[in-house]
């Protein structure tokens, strides 16, 4: 179940064809509606288990599956958050009930387990996010025609995701700034958001701010590319999610 369709629909389908995708109204909107939504889906289906990726907003849909008797009900986090976080408030109210209807936990990191499940923490299964690493991996060939078919040289450093506060992208350029000044680098960032006006102050070294980014091809444009980037950068605001980046990182071999 999830809130509109998007290009993981059809892939979804590809790896299971007998898979169905319910769209819900999305809580943070409707959150009534989202609880009846769901209620309905889980109550005409007879769900063994319901795995809820939600992080605080599991608080609603474990209620729901829980309402209609679905006896596995797992809550599954995939960040923390702070004082500085969007929506601070609710997510500091909602946080005691997120697991509150859950009969199992996972996290994406000891820490995030440890923000949002308080003294259940050591109950979750820390369950890094899977990857395909195979699809990352590239040859000493491949690396220099990438590398000369985008014109870089030097070292080239990637960043990928969300151009947001949690990614704490005015650190990294300003350090990428000073490093530039005593050495040939480029750094490449792949990806887009409210924070891109963060990024556009840069003036000095060289910066590829990846205007080409495509929501529908995140994969694919990642994939691509891959052979041209022998360091990754991670820099977080304090979120929960660096240690299961990094074995994110480690696991498609950047």
């Amino acid at each position: 179940m999830t809130y509109a369709p998007s290009v993981f629909d059809e892939r979804v389908k590809e790896i299971d064809p007998d898979a169905r995708v319910y769209y819900i109204s999305p809580f943070q909107k409707n959150f009534l509606k989202a609880l009846f939504d769901l209620e309905k889906v889980c109550g005409a289906n007879d769900y063994d288990a319901v795995h809820s990726h939600l992080t605080t907003l599991s608080a609603f849909a474990l209620t729901s599956a829980a309402h209609v008797g679905v006896p596995v009900r797992i809550c599954h986090v995939h960040s923390a958050f702070n004082k500085k976080s969007e929506h601070y408030l609710a997510k500091s109210f909602l946080r005691p009930f997120a697991a509150e209807h859950a009969t199992h936990l996972m996290a994406c990191s000891r820490h995030a387990a440890d923000n949002i499940f308080g003294k259940r923490a050591k109950e979750a299964i820390i369950l890094p996010d899977a990857i395909e690493a195979e699809k990352f991996y590239s040859s000493a060939e491949e690396y220099s025609a990438a590398r000369k078919k985008l014109g870089l040289d030097g070292k080239v450093i990637l960043f990928v995701g969300r151009f947001v506060y949690q990614k704490n992208l005015p650190f990294l350029v300003r350090a990428f700034a000073a490093a530039a000044e005593n050495e040939n680098m480029t750094l490449v960032l792949l990806g887009d958001g409210e924070a891109r006006h963060a990024i556009h102050f840069f003036r000095t070294g060289r910066c590829r701010q990846g205007e080409d980014y495509s929501p529908l091809q995140p994969r694919r444009l990642v994939q691509s590319s891959r052979p041209v980037l022998p360091a990754f950068a991670l820099r977080g605001a304090g979120y929960g999610g660096d240690r299961g980046t990094g074995g994110r990182v480690k696991m498609s071999a950047l």
